[in-house]
Parts: C-alpha cells; structure tokens; sequence
C-alpha cells in the first residue's frame, strides 16, 4: 500500500496524472487530462500545490509517524523531490524551454521509481496473501469435512469460508505492516532494484534531460 510517508509513496497515480498534465501543457505529449494547465500561472500552482516537497508529510502528525517508521529519510525521495526543485526553478525562470527539459527529466525519474513502487506493492501483497494462506486452507479443509458429512451444506460453507478469508486477510494485512514488512520489504527492493538495467536507464535519460535544461539556465 502506497500512503504519504511510506516507502516510494511519490511514484503514485497522483503524481502521475500531474506529471501527465505538464506533458500536455509543454506540448511533449498531445495527451490531456483533467490536470492540464491553460497558463503558465496555473502549470506552476500545480507544481507548488501537487509535486511540491511540503506533501511529504503532510501533516505533524504524519511527519511523527513517518519519522518514527521509516527514520528521517526514505530510499530514493531526496533524489527525485532535488529534480522536482529544479523543474520549479526553471518554471520561474519563465524558461519553456528548460521547463520543458525538466519535465522530461521529472517524468523519466518518476517512471523509475514506479518500478520500484510497483514491485512494494505486489511483493507485500504476496507475503500478507500468503501468512494468511495456511489458516484460510486449515478451514477450508474443516468445512468440506462437514460438507462431506452433512453437517453443513455447501452454500453456508462457502459463505463462512468468504468471510473468513477477508478476516484472515485483513488481520495477515495488519501483522505484516505492525511487524514492520513493508519497510523490510522495501529495503530489500531498493537493494534489488535501484541499480537494475532499466531504472539506471530511465535516470540516465533524466539526467541528460536535466543536464541540457540546466545549461540553457546558465
């Protein structure tokens, strides 16, 4: 689960669709949607109020709990909210240009920690899924013995063994992220996957996206 303050919790579909908009506004994709800016004035408003650096907490309550889960800083946020910095300062420059580069640079980085976001989310998803496994199995067997002997027909069975398999799931859920597998689980991404062949692709491209914007703001 990807919440504000978790691990790769700014490579979401949220920050997608902005990052989509500024594509349109800049014109580096004809696609639009419902973020699109019709003015520079609104294309920075979306930045400052959407990408900006202050949503990583949120709140002092959320900035407490972060701390307290997953220490002061978080595998790769520093890095891609640093890019997110320059894109707002070659916004303000009134730069197209350069703003246009940045977005580029922005999009390929986001693009690169999705992988990451992606594989937290189907891997922790995998482990809850499978400590809640054996318990719905356990069941699952007792209520075709008594199906089998007519203690039970098979409609009550397969009730009860639907409700006890979002209970179980929903208690497995709560285990994992009390026992602290969601940061253990990203760790072990990071160290898989921050350096793998197409995330090290993905943040070349932004950097020489940012590299020639940063030359036409020298």
């Amino acid at each position: 689960m990807i919440t504000p303050g978790s691990p790769f919790w700014w490579a979401n579909m949220y920050y997608g669709d902005t990052i989509e908009g500024l594509e349109g506004f800049y014109e580096i994709s004809t696609k639009r949607n419902f973020l699109t800016p019709h003015s520079l004035h609104q294309a920075v408003e979306l930045v400052e109020d959407n990408l900006s650096d202050h949503g990583r907490v949120g709140s002092s309550l959320m900035q407490a709990v972060r701390k307290d889960l997953f220490g002061d800083t978080l595998h790769g946020e520093d890095d891609f909210f640093r890019r997110v910095q320059k894109l707002r300062d070659a916004m303000n420059a009134n730069n197209r240009e350069a703003a246009s580069l940045m977005v580029q640079a922005v999009s390929k980085h986001f693009e690169a920690d999705t992988i990451l976001s992606q594989a937290l989310n189907t891997r922790c998803k995998e482990e809850y899924r499978s400590m809640a496994s054996q318990q719905i199995k356990t069941l699952e067997a007792g209520l075709s013995q008594m199906v089998s002997s007519g203690m039970l027909s098979f409609s009550k069975a397969n009730e009860q063994l639907e409700t006890a398999k979002r209970e179980a799931e929903s208690k497995a859920f709560q285990q994992f992220y009390q026992n602290d597998g969601q940061k253990r689980v990203a760790s072990a991404i990071w160290a898989e996957l921050a350096t793998s062949p197409n995330r090290v692709r993905l943040l070349s491209e932004a950097d020489d996206f940012e590299e020639k914007a940063m030359l036409l703001l020298a």
